[in-house]
């Protein structure tokens, strides 16, 4: 870990800043709720959260002190590639579930919640937003990155000897 200008490269660290971002985002939500609409400052903090991420994590290889280019977001193509898969999914997943929070309220229960109101759907979908965006920048970086990754190292052959 580097202080100035900071950067995180080991994978250790970068799980530490991801469970202490996690603990800090439960943190914030006693004093969200305090808002009209919590969902959209916590999906702030979230792609906030990420974003300050990209800047600072570095992959094997990269330069340290170097800013990293606004868009890219890991080191690698096929890690860009996979983060943006995990968030395509789950803005879908979000998307889907939609309908369903409504359809629910079909079903007949013994003890029933708080009605539902239509900001509910709101806020899902801008959570399905936010996992869209995040999906979006990191298949960017993806593409962008291309087929760039290190040259695999070449396995020697059996050894000649000239005779």
């Amino acid at each position: 870990m580097k202080w100035k200008p900071l950067r995180i490269w080991d994978w250790r660290l970068k799980l530490v800043y991801v469970i202490v971002a996690w603990g800090l985002g439960w943190a914030l939500v006693p004093l969200v709720r305090l808002t009209h609409d919590p969902g959209v400052l916590l999906s702030a903090y979230h792609v906030a959260i990420i974003l300050f991420g990209a800047r600072i994590f570095r992959g094997t290889g990269e330069q340290v002190d170097a800013p990293r280019a606004s868009w890219r977001m890991t080191s690698r193509p096929t890690m860009s590639r996979r983060f943006g898969k995990v968030a395509r999914v789950l803005a879908v997943l979000t998307v889907v579930f939609i309908p369903i929070l409504y359809l629910s309220e079909l079903v007949p229960r013994e003890h029933p919640g708080r009605p539902l109101t239509p900001w509910d759907g709101i806020t899902l979908g801008l959570s399905a937003l936010e996992f869209a965006v995040i999906a979006f920048l990191y298949l960017r970086s993806a593409r962008r990155l291309g087929w760039r990754e290190a040259p695999k190292a070449k396995i020697a052959g059996p050894i000649k000897i000239d005779s």
